[in-house]
């Protein structure tokens, strides 16, 4: 079970790193995806490790950061979008 205190002060550590990077950051679902402009991140009640939120967050946060998002906009199927998030996923 994650700990109530995590679960109270993420959304705001999300936030403040959202500001930082000039991103909205948003919960809901079940993935963590962003196109640049919003991170998107699972819903906190439904990930029961701490360590995976702050996984998907930073590893979001570095897409933001790093990836080429104009770039990426430009792929057309879903094996190019694909094959280049794992190349972005190594760096």
């Amino acid at each position: 079970m994650v700990n109530q205190t995590f679960l109270n002060s993420f959304p705001i550590v999300a936030g403040v790193m959202g500001q930082n990077l000039d991103v909205a950051v948003r919960f809901e679902g079940h993935q963590a995806v962003t196109n640049g402009k919003i991170i998107v991140l699972p819903n906190v009640e439904s990930v029961s490790d701490p360590d995976v939120l702050m996984g998907f967050l930073s590893h979001e946060a570095a897409h933001v950061r790093f990836s080429n998002m104009a770039l990426v906009s430009k792929t057309n199927s879903p094996i190019e979008k694909s094959l280049l998030n794992i190349y972005e996923d190594q760096r």
